[in-house]
């Protein structure tokens, strides 16, 4: 599974075609999965501590999203 990276990612098309997988990218989740991420949180089963590499002030959020495109963290928060 590659997370987030700048770098060339090579996949096998008759993998994916022979297991009938489907490659999708995002940049979070989709809205309809906010309720039981948030329950899985809620009952400390997604511990989101440990998935937070950096925090930023609101004033510093272009630094944070430029450092976003070049894949230099995992998951940051923007704190106001």
């Amino acid at each position: 599974m590659v997370r987030c990276s700048a770098a060339d990612v090579s996949l096998s098309t008759a993998r994916i075609m022979y297991r009938e997988m489907e490659i999708m990218g995002s940049w979070g989740c989709r809205p309809v999965d906010y309720p039981k991420i948030m329950e899985l949180v809620k009952i400390g089963k997604l511990k989101v501590k440990e998935l937070v590499t950096d925090r930023f002030k609101l004033e510093e959020i272009n630094d944070a999203f430029e450092l976003m495109r070049k894949g230099e963290f995992l998951r940051s928060v923007i704190v106001f």
